[in-house]
């Protein structure tokens, strides 16, 4: 809900108290941290902080590429995401520089 009324900060103190419980009780490769790494992502993108969103969006796509029936359509929405992050990351740091 705070993700999709753009109260990002709010959003984010959520997902991250989430993915603390789940990576303390699922396995590393489990679906749920899956979808919350790309939840965090989009908030991470959201606050400009793209460099972490590459971090969790790539967390993401290895869960998926490494599930016993990957999911090959969401595999590659991830893989198309992770490389509009990279992208924006790149143009943020020359722009920086």
């Amino acid at each position: 809900m705070h993700r999709l009324t753009g109260n990002y900060l709010v959003a984010q103190q959520y997902y991250d108290k989430t993915l603390k419980l789940e990576e303390e009780v699922l396995p590393p490769n489990h679906s749920l941290l899956a979808m919350n790494y790309y939840n965090v992502a989009t908030i991470l993108e959201g606050l400009y902080q793209y460099e972490e969103a590459v971090t969790r969006i790539s967390q993401e796509v290895t869960i998926i590429s490494h599930s016993i029936e990957p999911n090959y359509s969401q595999a590659e929405k991830c893989q198309e995401y992770l490389n509009e992050l990279l992208a924006i990351s790149s143009d943020e740091n020359c722009i920086g520089k």
